[in-house]
């Protein structure tokens, strides 16, 4: 019984650790273009199928260009691309990009916040 009740807390502790890294890192990709092949039959972008098929081999079935991307450790350790030589389109996406990233701090910091709260 006590292995198992081991087991149990280190099963905890590894969705804890793994909720914590996920939670602590910010990850924004701001794409243009033809996505008609990544949208489901219920009309669902698949985010994840893309990116997923764009970090194994920089490829997709997508006709997509990345406007820029940015990640965003825990320790703040940042890596920020930007595509070169945008146009007045791409400068507006560009604008939403830094706006969505605001966004994520501001909500993850609000999600914070109320923990603190509910621990006191």
């Amino acid at each position: 019984m006590a292995n198992s009740l081991n087991d149990k807390f280190r099963e905890i502790a590894d969705q804890i650790k793994n909720t914590a890294v996920d939670f602590t890192t910010l990850e924004v990709t701001t794409i243009t273009g033809s996505i008609k092949q990544v949208i489901d039959s219920k009309g669902k972008f698949k985010v994840k199928e893309v990116v997923s098929s764009l970090n194994k081999t920089g490829a997709t079935s997508a006709k997509v260009d990345v406007i820029a991307h940015t990640h965003i450790d825990f320790d703040h350790d940042t890596v920020n691309f930007v595509k070169s030589n945008l146009g007045s389109q791409q400068k507006k996406l560009f604008e939403l990009h830094q706006t969505s990233i605001d966004s994520a701090h501001n909500a993850r910091r609000s999600f914070l916040n109320f923990l603190l709260e509910v621990i006191d």
